[in-house]
């Protein structure tokens, strides 16, 4: 699998495609880990011309703290209409939840959300 690093060196390249407005990301079962989140998480903030994302990191042991990255970076995309988030099977806990929850109330533009956080 892709695991952290593997995350990392995605996230370096993705900060510098600050015109990307669609981004899709299908990175599920590749054990990213908290440590792969948040370098993802990093890059989005970048990602400032974003409207359409889609997010995929089921089964990839994300767990709260990688939650909390990712609702972070979402609560800087504001232009963000269309949202497909499955984070399935990452043990994100309530607190995850929360963050996530969190994050979506920010995203104002928001007219279609896809989210499934089931494990």
């Amino acid at each position: 699998g892709l695991r952290a690093e593997g995350a990392a060196a995605l996230a370096k390249a993705l900060e510098t495609l600050s015109q990307v407005t669609t981004l899709d990301l299908r990175l599920w079962n590749n054990d990213l880990g908290p440590e792969g989140a948040s370098a993802l998480a990093k890059a989005l903030q970048q990602l400032r011309q974003l409207t359409t994302l889609t997010l995929q990191l089921g089964n990839s042991g994300l767990r709260a703290e990688g939650a909390a990255a990712l609702a972070k970076a979402l609560e800087t995309l504001s232009q963000v209409t269309t949202l497909d988030l499955r984070l399935w099977n990452n043990d994100l806990g309530p607190e995850g939840a929360s963050a996530l929850a969190k994050a979506l109330q920010q995203l104002r533009q928001l007219t279609t959300l896809t989210l499934q956080l089931g494990n």
